[in-house]
């Protein structure tokens, strides 16, 4: 597996603490390849939840930071696509 596998690899875009880095990574990943593993994408969506937090981030400044539409933002923070995070689980 070359370098740059290695940094796609599952385990080490969870290892990005900063989720905003983590969706900016993943957001480079899918530009790159045009796609994102179905893993990969759950990591993105749950980075995106947890820059939302509970409702203490607009979707509008999620949005100019991931350089995305606010609807894009509201789909992938939909109930469709909700993921589980840390605290909620507990």
């Amino acid at each position: 597996m070359d370098a740059a596998h290695r940094e796609d690899s599952d385990d080490a875009l969870r290892a990005i603490a900063d989720p905003l880095q983590r969706a900016l990574r993943l957001r480079a990943i899918s530009r790159d390849r045009g796609t994102l593993t179905p893993s990969q994408a759950q990591i993105y969506r749950e980075a995106v939840a947890e820059i939302r937090g509970d409702n203490e981030r607009k979707q509008v400044w999620i949005a100019r930071k991931l350089n995305l539409s606010r609807g894009r933002v509201a789909h992938l923070l939909s109930p469709k696509f909700a993921v589980k995070t840390t605290e909620a689980a507990a």
